[in-house]
C-alpha cells in the first residue's frame, strides 16, 4: 500500500480509541477493508464531525501509518437519508456487521463495495428489508467463496442444465 493515498468508500464500523480518537472501518473499491485512525474526531470542533458516520459513502485521503492508517481528509459523497424506521436500521447494523466479520481487513473482495453500495440505494426505496438482508447475504457469500456454485459441476466443472432434474450426492465422485 502506497504511504499516502485517496480512495471512496463506505464506513461500516466505528470505534472510539482513547480519549479523543475514533477507529473507522471503511470498505473501498480498490483497497477493500481498511482499518483507520480519525484524530480527534470526538472533539465537538473536530474537522471530521458529521463526515464520519455509519453508511456514509466518502472520500477519504489517509496516510499509513505503522500499524493503522491515519485519516488527513473526510469529504462526504452522500449518505442514508434519516429515518426513524427501526427495522430499517436494525437490517442497515445487521448488513453492517456481517460485512465486517466476512471480509478481513486489508482484504479486497472483487465487486464488494458496489454490492454494499446497491444495497444501501435499494434499502431507501423498499420496506422488504429481510428479502434485500437476505440476497446480500447470498451474494457476499458467493463474492467472498463461501457459497458453493449452483451451476456448475463441482467435479467436473461442466455446466449443468437448471431446467432438468439435478441429483446431489453425498458420495464422492472420486470413490
Amino acid at each position: 500500500m502506497k504511504r499516502n493515498f485517496k480512495t471512496t468508500g463506505i464506513i461500516i464500523r466505528k470505534v472510539d480509541f482513547g480519549e479523543a480518537d475514533r477507529i473507522v472501518t471503511v470498505l473501498t473499491d480498490e483497497l477493500g477493508k481498511i482499518d483507520c485512525v480519525a484524530k480527534g474526531a470526538r472533539r465537538l470542533k473536530s474537522k471530521f464531525c458529521g463526515r464520519l458516520e455509519l453508511f456514509y459513502n466518502v472520500d477519504i485521503t489517509c496516510f499509513q501509518g505503522r500499524n493503522l492508517s491515519i485519516i488527513k481528509e473526510v469529504n462526504l459523497i452522500n449518505g442514508i437519508t434519516d429515518c426513524k424506521n427501526v427495522d430499517r436500521h436494525r437490517i442497515l447494523f445487521y448488513i453492517a456487521e456481517l460485512t465486517n466479520r466476512l471480509i478481513q481487513s486489508d482484504q479486497h473482495i472483487e465487486n464488494a463495495y458496489l454490492l454494499l453500495q446497491n444495497v444501501l440505494d435499494c434499502i431507501e426505496n423498499t420496506d422488504k428489508y429481510e428479502i434485500l438482508l437476505h440476497a446480500y447475504l447470498i451474494k457476499l457469500l458467493t463474492l467472498a467463496g463461501f457459497f458453493p456454485s449452483w451451476n456448475k459441476c463441482a467435479t467436473c466443472n461442466n455446466s449443468l442444465n437448471l431446467n432438468k432434474s439435478i441429483y446431489l450426492s453425498t458420495l464422492d465422485a472420486n470413490v
